[in-house]
């Protein structure tokens, strides 16, 4: 009888919730329970005595069920587990919809679960594709619901042996990847508001399955796992056995060198992490200046550091060297687009953005009249933020950011009200307008306005702009043009007063973080 996993899975939840722990005692033992329940393991390789107060105890145990053996094995040792521990104990079941048999594994796990009174979530996915391939795919999928449903506290607990670490390195290696991605799947890691585990990452795949065969256990087979158009059952099914072929106690070899790239990656977080207290200005964005003194391995690394720190993913090495040969020219032309973000210059900082497109709309109505008069919202395209008004004379007024907090943000303006019979419209595409300020003489360009209040080229397109009728009032955020000031005063063509006026607050992450550049040297929040 091999009890491999039953003192691996012990021996990584005590290190995981009792860190204090002392060393694990004798083996896990296998013992039937009552008629009325299947053979479970019902003893923890740890002694009673070997347990101090958990720091902190978990609000609960999840499971990640498939229906697969391993998940089914991880389901039992964490039902056993839970119950001698008196943790709160339930499982997560994710149908991704890609095949027939989802009905007959949601089945299955609803089983499992109802004979071990252990609560099921069932949740369904949507698997959106992209060029990643289908299993990166699917996986993205499944994370993120694990990510929604977990709440406070709780720990997930993943069903990864370590076959699957021995894959995921391979994999990794035809792919040319660094210490990071030749570190394998890490034991921990956070997870929406909780944390995921893999106990098992210590056990070869046949303990696994010779438990579940001992203890007849039923589990279902994945027919996904015999195709071989799929990356990793290739790898599993035509490479792995020549490889952990070539010389005993491979598989071991192999770990021990996965743990080597583990430690080198933390080591190499932690460079990143000490260059970043130099380079790092204190809105969180990066000194091109100062990232230059660095040697370029280490400018590359700080780079890659600093973007896993905003839970980004690097770019290919290839395009990050590509960037990084550009930042000698100071030049807010210089940028780096992978995926869904990139990098660009705004003076002297490296920023990190989402990769958005440029608005479509040329012109966006807003609705004038009495919604208007009193207070409105406008919300903005592609997901930029939302305009809003509020009249002065009828409400209080909107309060204004304070610009001592440790992260700036755009102010409120005054702003006229609208006529009645003055349109009001949000634009973007508007070449060739020149504007008059307020007590300056002549008319400005658009650039010359933007380069006053310090936005970066590649940001202004991006920037609303107000107006009556065919006259720009306002850059929200920025300043009041001539035209919006508030005045009381007549006008020579006897147009009624201006005796309202409101405020005008801009809010959305691209404004926010137009806010940090102006002020490099304030804290994020």
């Amino acid at each position: 009888m091999n009890n491999a996993p039953a003192d691996a899975f012990a021996s990584a939840l005590g290190a995981l919730l009792f860190p204090a722990s002392a060393t694990p005692a004798a083996a896990a033992s296998i013992v039937a329970s009552s008629a009325a329940t299947e053979s479970v393991i019902t003893k923890s390789a740890f002694t009673e005595s070997a347990f101090t107060e958990p720091s902190p105890r978990p609000t609960a145990l999840v499971v990640a069920l498939s229906g697969g053996c391993d998940s089914i094995v991880l389901l039992q040792l964490a039902w056993a587990y839970a119950r001698r521990h008196e943790l709160p104990l339930r499982a997560i079941h994710v149908n991704h919809q890609l095949q027939a048999a989802a009905a007959d594994f949601a089945r299955h796990c609803e089983q499992r679960c109802h004979a071990l009174h252990v609560p099921l979530q069932m949740l369904t996915v949507e698997v959106v594709r992209t060029d990643k391939g289908l299993e990166a795919d699917a996986r993205a999928a499944r994370y993120d619901a694990f990510a929604q449903s977990l709440q406070a506290g709780e720990v997930l607990l993943l069903g990864h042996h370590a076959d699957d670490q021995l894959e995921t390195l391979m994999l990794q290696l035809l792919r040319g990847a660094g210490p990071h991605g030749l570190a394998g799947m890490p034991v921990q890691a956070r997870c929406g508001a909780g944390c995921l585990y893999r106990p098992l990452l210590t056990v070869r795949r046949a303990a696994i399955r010779e438990l579940a065969a001992q203890q007849q256990w039923p589990w279902i087979e994945d027919p996904s796992n015999a195709d071989h158009r799929l990356a990793r059952n290739r790898l599993r099914a035509e490479l792995m056995p020549v490889l952990l072929a070539q010389r005993e106690g491979a598989a071991e070899v192999l770990l021990r060198a996965v743990q080597w790239q583990a430690e080198s990656a933390t080591l190499l977080s932690d460079l990143a992490a000490l260059d970043a207290r130099a380079v790092q200005y204190p809105n969180g964005n990066l000194s091109r200046q100062r990232l230059l003194t660095l040697a370029p391995a280490r400018q590359a690394n700080l780079l890659r550091g600093w973007l896993q720190q905003q839970q980004l993913s690097a770019p290919n090495a290839d395009k990050l060297h590509s960037f990084l040969s550009q930042l000698p020219t100071a030049s807010e032309r210089i940028q780096l687009r992978w995926g869904e973000h990139e990098l660009r210059m705004a003076a002297d900082q490296i920023v990190a953005l989402p990769a958005l497109p440029m608005p479509s709309t040329a012109e966006l109505a807003w609705q004038a009249g009495d919604a208007f008069a009193q207070s409105d919202a406008l919300v903005l395209p592609i997901g930029l933020g939302v305009l809003r008004w509020q009249l002065l004379s009828s409400q209080p007024p909107l309060p204004i950011p304070d610009q001592t907090e440790s992260a700036p943000a755009l102010p409120a303006l005054m702003l006229r009200a609208p006529r009645t019979d003055e349109r009001v419209t949000v634009r973007w595409q508007t070449p060739g307008l020149k504007v008059a300020l307020h007590r300056r003489a002549g008319r400005r360009e658009l650039k010359d306005i933007f380069q006053e209040q310090r936005v970066p080229a590649w940001l202004r397109p991006y920037w609303p702009k107000l107006f009556y009728n065919d006259e720009l009032v306002a850059f929200p955020g920025l300043l009041i043009t001539e035209a919006g000031w508030p005045s009381d005063s007549q006008s020579q063509e006897s147009q009624p007063t201006y005796s309202m006026s409101g405020q005008l607050q801009l809010q959305g992450p691209l404004f926010t973080l137009a806010a940090r550049l102006q002020t490099p040297d304030a804290a994020p929040r």
